[in-house]
This record gives structure tokens, sequence and C-alpha cells, in this order.
């Protein structure tokens, strides 16, 4: 009977044993890809979002509370795959007077007063309207993945501002 001994030679099973080493890095590699992607996808839609709200308000010749939540839904369903329970959209009209005195016209949702942009943005007698969405991503994979890998839940802010198209002030009724 003849016995086959192993020489340094022999190749057999590297393969798998490179694939066993090089499997957890590719498994990785790919989950940091899917993240990354999907994180840049939600900041698209944030973006998305808070430039839809306020074009389609600046559209408007007035407003209503009603008018205003249903284009606060058409936001949430912009957001569409991603939950939208950490999701608020803050609209609110800054208007000037004839002195040039800044003020808020009208606002819903939540805001953290009139943004510092907004001085450059509105003349005598006119207005913009500013709106502003935060969403807090929370990672897809984070459970699957070891803490530190993938970026962990993110606080995403954009602001959108837009000047009234049919009027110089939208009137909030």
């Amino acid at each position: 009977m003849h016995i086959k001994t192993a020489t340094l030679m022999d190749r057999k099973g590297v393969v798998a044993v490179e694939f066993a080493l090089l499997l957890p890095i590719m498994i990785l590699i790919w989950a940091g890809i899917v993240e990354f992607t999907t994180l840049q996808s939600a900041a698209r839609k944030v973006n998305l979002a808070s430039h839809s709200v306020a074009d389609i308000v600046a559209q408007e010749q007035s407003v209503t509370q009603d008018r205003l939540d249903n284009i606060i839904r058409a936001a949430t369903i912009i957001m569409t795959p991603f939950p939208t329970g950490s999701l608020t959209i803050g609209i609110q009209s800054i208007e000037t007077d004839a002195d040039g005195n800044i003020s808020v016209g009208w606002e819903t949702g939540s805001l953290n007063g009139i943004p510092a942009e907004a001085a450059s943005l509105v003349n005598q007698n006119d207005s913009t309207i500013h709106v502003l969405v935060t969403y807090t991503y929370q990672p897809v994979l984070s459970n699957l993945v070891p803490p530190g890998f993938l970026p962990g839940i993110t606080n995403m802010t954009q602001q959108a501002f837009a000047k009234p198209r049919l009027t110089t002030k939208i009137p909030f009724n």
C-alpha cells in the first residue's frame, strides 16, 4: 500500500483557506458599501424633501394649516422607503415691512427662529419661504457588523428657501 505524504509543493486546499481568510473582509466591505450608499440616499431624500416643500409652498396664493399639513405629508412620501418617525419639518414665511424689519409672518412645525441667511434674501415689503427638515438616520446593518465600522446614528438637517411666485407675501388663513 502506498501512502501519499504531504509535501511543501502540495497546493490542495490553498484556495479554500484563502477564501476563508478573505470572506469576512469581503463581507465587511460589502456592508460598508451598502451602509454608505443608503446613508447617501437618505441625505439626498432629505434634501429633496426640503426643496420640494419650499417649492410647493412658494406656488400658493394663500395657505391654511390643513394645506401645510398635506404638503408635509407629501414630504414624508418623498422619504419612502426610509422610516419617517424621526422626520421633522418646519415651514415659515419670513417677511419684511416697509422699513425693512424682518419678522415671521407665520410658521408651522419645528423651527429655531429666523436663520441668518434670511436677511439677504428679503427686500422691503417682501417675503421668502423657509423650510427646515431634520432627520435621524439609523444604520440598516448596525446589528450585523461590529461597532465602529459603519457610521452610527446620523442627524441630518437641510434647509431651503423659496420666493413666493404669485404674490409678495403668502397669507395664512
